[in-house]
């Protein structure tokens, strides 16, 4: 029987809504396909793989018999630049991601053109093979979401990409019941246990930002000394070293703002709206009673202070807020209030975006900086970073600017955004970028 071209064809999309709220159907790009054939008793042999493309559609032609036979597919969650493992591999030197069965079918196929059609992970895809199952559903989630930022960082500038393949285990059953990112095995570990379930894309995408905060920065061979350290200056407490304090803050801070920035703009459903917001920067009041940060050096030191003073740093619309003092608090706390600025012409706000922020990590030598930001020097700290930003990104921001959002960031200070501004005189008109 002489052989003839089989063709198989499909797509592999995941239906999702943990990452703005909204059902959404999001294809699968370079995902793994494996498809095999059998022609008896069930027995498959594999055809070979092929990729999806950026739809998550596949396409795979052999030269075969003209025997009936049943199809099988095969996905993996791996490719160069990223892999998606489950904790049982973790430790494995050589990871291997495990192969998801998406498609099988009981009936002997004739027809050498196969069309598979949308093959979709949802949660609600119960007894449809391997599709439904959550720890699958979560790792296509999370390959959907990486991907996404991969592509975009490669995109945005060629210096904001990974130096190398990263890894991302789920579910890990992690010792201390903590998600963490490892920088030398290039793993960020989402724990899960019952009654534990530490997994969200937010979650995700903040241990990928260690990954990357470790992939961009001089001395790297500090991170031990930023990282480890003893119990009572963990990465979490209420006083931690400064390199600490900031790295755990720009993960929350990269994590929150890169949701904004690349699905905030997302369409609303209609009658769901899409719940990515742009985090806000905290009053003096909620820095002292929230957080208990008393002075601008414990704000260093805290990486919730951190989180919320580069909330500052991209802030839009700095001059029609009000930030209050530390003992009195706002209607609007922990938030700024919002008001009116009518009659003030206002410099220009900076509008600065979570690019800018990943530009002040790069080496810039013409202006005082001729390595990438440090992991290890407990000098490298929220204030030093706001000059540096000062320093690097030039015209974007200046050096009064500057000043003013360490003052923000000051619960001690009671300076307000406004006194930078001066009265209109009769006939003038407020700068018109003033209240954006």
């Amino acid at each position: 029987m002489s052989d003839i071209p089989w063709t198989v064809t499909g797509s592999v999309l995941v239906e999702e809504e943990d990452i703005t709220g909204i059902l959404t159907t999001r294809p699968l790009s370079n995902v793994e396909v494996e498809i095999s054939g059998s022609t008896t008793a069930n027995i498959y042999q594999s055809w070979g793989t092929v990729r999806t493309d950026k739809e998550g559609k596949f396409f795979l032609k052999k030269e075969k018999n003209q025997s009936k036979r049943k199809i099988k597919v095969k996905v993996r969650f791996a490719d160069s630049e990223l892999e998606i493992n489950t904790g049982a591999l973790a430790d494995l030197n050589d990871f291997i991601s495990p192969a998801i069965l998406i498609y099988e079918d009981g009936w002997e196929k004739d027809d050498p053109s196969v069309t598979i059609g949308d093959v979709t992970f949802a949660l609600d895809n119960h007894g449809r093979i391997e599709l439904g199952i959550r720890d699958n559903y979560r790792q296509a989630v999370t390959w959907y979401a990486c991907k996404t930022l991969i592509n975009t960082l490669q995109a945005k500038d060629p210096y904001f990409a990974f130096k190398n393949k990263i890894k991302v285990i789920y579910p890990a059953n992690v010792a201390s019941g903590q998600n963490y990112a490892d920088g030398i095995t290039r793993c960020a570990y989402i724990h899960y246990k019952v009654g534990n379930d530490l997994w969200s894309v937010r979650g995700v995408l903040h241990e990928v930002m260690h990954l990357w905060n470790y992939d961009h920065n001089h001395g790297t061979a500090n991170w031990f000394g930023a990282v480890f350290c003893p119990p009572d200056l963990s990465t979490h407490s209420q006083a931690e070293r400064r390199p600490i304090a900031f790295h755990e803050g720009f993960a929350e801070f990269a994590a929150s703002e890169l949701l904004y920035e690349l699905w905030g703009n997302e369409p609303d459903s209609g009658i769901i709206k899409n719940k990515i917001k742009k985090e806000k920067p905290y009053t003096r009041y909620a820095l002292v009673h929230q957080y208990l940060l008393d002075n601008i050096d414990e704000v260093e030191q805290s990486d919730s202070g951190v989180f919320r003073a580069l909330c500052v740093l991209t802030e839009r619309a700095i001059y029609s807020h009000k930030f209050g003092d530390k003992n009195n608090q706002l209607d609007s706390d922990p938030y700024p209030m919002e008001i009116s600025i009518g009659r003030l012409s206002c410099p220009q706000n900076p509008r600065l975006t979570i690019w800018d922020v990943l530009t002040v990590f790069q080496a810039n030598a013409s202006a005082g900086y001729p390595t990438e930001w440090q992991v290890g020097n407990n000098d490298y700290g929220i204030r030093m970073f706001f000059q540096r930003a000062k320093g690097v990104l030039g015209a974007k921001l200046d050096d009064s600017t500057k000043d003013l959002m360490l003052s923000l960031i000051d619960p001690n200070s009671t300076e307000e955004p406004q006194s930078r501004c001066t009265p209109l005189t009769l006939g003038s008109h407020p700068s018109p970028l003033a209240h954006i």
